[in-house]
């Protein structure tokens, strides 16, 4: 299977768009995770006059399978080219620097969106739904959607991802599955999902979830000389797209803040949290 470097090579893009691309698609299976659906990289490709008239000026160059739920598509992909109605809409995104819908066809759905990089279009990011397969729509669903979008629009404005953002702590990035907190621009709770819930209750907290002080919740269950980084309280509260890792009582508490800056109540951060037994 052909590596990322490999597919970018056939675009004629600069060494800072090739690492936004690398550094998009190393952070986005929590996006396909938070959508539920597959998620495919087009780039677009420079064909001179020496070129097979007949190729497309499209390159599938990644490829995400969700793992919250079935996948679009369970071959390798990458390398295939677009059907015409594809190209018709991956050029029409790359040229307006607008996200799409089209209409539903069967039980198919895509969403594209434009990869934005300070204020240019470098490629285009379909999202792959599966109309007929889909999970039933409960509060965990309906919150995960949500902050999907908003990534998605994150993207098309060239706020994801996050420059200058360390995710990786000491036991590994949390992953969606793992548990997801949305916080409120003052650092409480939004949203919780189960595993979430139960990460927390594992650490103590046994009041109730929904509007409470994560941060809070966190340090008063800190055992007196606990070495706390400094870069904590800024993840705790959503205000650094950084990872950290807390070991107290026993258990070891890995988070990961990404802030969301599009359709959110006013500056809110998401979290994804793990915890296990040191």
């Amino acid at each position: 299977m052909p590596t990322l470097r490999d597919t970018l090579s056939r675009a004629s893009m600069s060494d800072a768009d090739v690492d936004w691309l690398h550094r998009l698609v190393g952070d986005w299976q929590m996006v396909a995770d938070l959508s539920f659906a597959d998620l495919t990289l087009w780039i677009p490709v420079e064909l001179d006059d020496h070129d097979d008239p007949f190729l497309s000026p499209w390159f599938l160059a990644a490829h995400a399978r969700p793992t919250t739920g079935p996948n679009f598509y369970h071959d390798d992909v990458i390398g295939q080219p677009p059907t015409p109605e594809r190209q018709r809409w991956l050029t029409q995104v790359l040229a307006s620097g607008r996200a799409v819908t089209p209409d539903e066809m069967g039980y198919v759905r895509e969403q594209y969106v434009p990869v934005v990089r300070r204020g240019r279009t470098i490629a285009v990011l379909v999202r792959h739904t599966d109309l007929q397969n889909m999970r039933q729509q409960g509060g965990l669903e309906v919150n995960y959607l949500q902050i999907s979008q908003q990534l998605f629009s994150m993207i098309a404005e060239g706020a994801f991802p996050v420059e200058g953002g360390a995710t990786g702590v000491g036991r590994g990035t949390p992953r969606v599955g793992d548990g997801v907190v949305r916080l409120t621009a003052d650092g409480l709770i939004d949203y919780a999902s189960p595993n979430a819930v139960s990460a927390l209750r594992r650490l103590g907290h046994t009041d109730q979830v929904n509007g409470a002080d994560l941060s809070r919740i966190v340090t008063d269950r800190l055992v007196e000389g606990t070495h706390v980084d400094e870069t904590v309280p800024l993840v705790l509260t959503g205000r650094a797209p950084w990872g950290t890792e807390i070991e107290t009582s026993g258990i070891n508490l890995t988070l990961r803040a990404v802030p969301l800056t599009r359709e959110a109540p006013a500056w809110a951060p998401c979290c994804c949290s793990a915890t296990s037994p040191s």
